[in-house]
């Protein structure tokens, strides 16, 4: 690898124990593909932390399952490189997850709201 100006540099971060390795795999592979492929610049570095900067300063990832779907189902740059199949199929299982975690009752919601009653 190269330092300073002329070097090239990839990082790719572990995704969480809830991600299918797979496909977490080959949607950052995809990802990077695309933006070569379309020469698509980057956004600078955030060398700060990130948590002190103030609200709209960096773009921040859908922060449950329930934003991410519609942004999966929608976008096109997925269809493209995972399939049309693969994307509407994912999708379509997970939005089912997010019904069935909506009708149940969690651990949590037991003790904290069974002494109401």
């Amino acid at each position: 690898m190269l330092e300073g100006e002329g070097g090239t540099r990839v990082e790719h971060r572990q995704a969480g124990g809830d991600v299918n390795p797979y496909l977490g795999a080959a949607a950052a592979l995809a990802a990077g593909l695309h933006g070569i492929e379309h020469e698509i610049e980057p956004d600078d570095a955030v060398e700060t932390d990130v948590y002190a900067l103030p609200p709209g300063a960096v773009t921040l990832l859908p922060r449950s399952l329930e934003e991410a779907v519609p942004l999966l189902a929608a976008s096109a740059v997925a269809r493209e490189w995972l399939g049309e199949d693969l994307v509407s199929y994912y999708a379509e299982i997970k939005r089912a997850e997010i019904e069935a975690f909506a009708r149940t009752v969690t651990d949590w919601e037991i003790a904290r709201y069974a002494e109401a009653l």
